[in-house]
């Protein structure tokens, strides 16, 4: 189906999921904006992505808090506020709105109460919709292809899958603030936390890791949110050496200066994943709740991926570190920065 593109000035993106799921969806906010490089393009999403919108202003105008619909599990709302939020949408007068959350159980009955010209978006595989502007949720590519297919549906043109994830100048100088003795691919980040305990790392398996990286002269930097202070700490605890521990101490452009500048980072958290790729560092992702047809697409020579529920055997994971490991020296050996210590800058994108 070919949307006409003159009559659309107006776009709204629905996604209100958190930090991975938003970078996966750059690529298709890219394409969108070279589809309509005119048109007024907002993004639908939950108060934390305010801070993620601001990033991209070439892609997307402006930002709309959703404060939450009954059959999903965050953000919570009240009827009296979620219908002033309805209310609010149809005034805005959106032609085009995309439902780029899930597979629409539930939420496309909501988004057809915004009173969008055109609404477009996927429905369940079991449970075909007869709209044009929608196609079947295919599960079997990622995230990213999956919202750049929807767009190819609807007759815009794609040309890359390429995540990416700006870091500016005010970035590095708050990264400077914090006085951190790290140098560029000098340092790793351990990141154990993950949206629900279900989703972590055993605790003393990220120690392991954590201890062999100091063992072989790297600094090592455990980051996370204030939620993640509990697991944090733990993982500390089991640390034999000194380290630096950054738990709630960076914003987002830190966080990613920090992804950007690490030799490598380690993790079960698919915010930490998708932030790897999109800065281009390789990255080790322990898979623990079984969410895995994401992940297996990774390119294998920087990013490993283990199914801890198909695998949960530890030993495996830490030889394949220590061989990521070996590779990365050699590498920076070869190209003679084996004993550089470069400082850390801002350089423009």
């Amino acid at each position: 189906m070919i949307l006409d593109k003159g009559n659309i000035r107006k776009i709204a993106i629905f996604r209100a999921l958190s930090l991975g799921d938003l970078i996966s969806a750059v690529p298709a906010f890219r394409a969108l904006r070279a589809a309509f490089p005119d048109a007024e393009i907002a993004l639908v999403s939950k108060q934390s992505a305010s801070a993620f919108v601001s990033r991209f202003p070439q892609y997307i105008n402006r930002f709309i808090e959703f404060p939450g619909y009954e059959i999903l599990k965050e953000p919570k709302t009240d009827a009296h506020t979620f219908l002033h939020f309805v209310q609010m949408m149809r005034h805005e007068k959106f032609d085009l709105i995309l439902q780029m959350h899930n597979d629409g159980t539930g939420i496309n009955k909501m988004i057809l109460l915004f009173g969008a010209t055109y609404v477009a978006g996927f429905y369940p595989k079991e449970h075909p919709l007869n709209a044009d502007l929608f196609i079947a949720y295919d599960e079997s590519k990622t995230t990213t292809d999956r919202l750049l297919q929807l767009l190819n549906h609807l007759g815009i043109e794609t040309t890359s899958n390429k995540l990416e994830f700006p870091l500016t100048e005010k970035d590095y100088k708050e990264f400077e603030h914090l006085l951190l003795p790290l140098y560029f691919r000098k340092f790793i980040c351990i990141h154990p936390g993950a949206r629900g305990v279900w989703r972590q790392w055993p605790r003393r398996y990220f120690a392991l890791i954590a201890n062999y990286f100091v063992e072989q002269g790297y600094t090592l930097l455990i980051t996370g949110s204030k939620e993640d202070a509990d697991i944090n700490n733990e993982v500390i605890k089991y640390i034999r050496y000194p380290v630096i521990d950054l738990t709630g101490k960076t914003s987002l452009g830190v966080w990613g200066v920090l992804v950007k500048n690490a030799l490598m980072v380690v993790s079960s958290c698919t915010a930490m994943a998708q932030m790897a790729i999109a800065c281009e560092t390789p990255s080790v992702v322990v898979n623990v709740d079984g969410s895995c047809d994401e992940w297996e697409k990774l390119n294998k020579k920087k990013h490993l991926f283990f199914d801890w529920q198909k695998h949960p055997q530890v030993d495996k994971v830490f030889m394949q570190v220590v061989l990521m490991l070996n590779k990365l020296k050699s590498k920076t050996s070869t190209s003679h920065e084996q004993d550089k210590l470069v400082p850390i800058k801002f350089q423009e994108q």
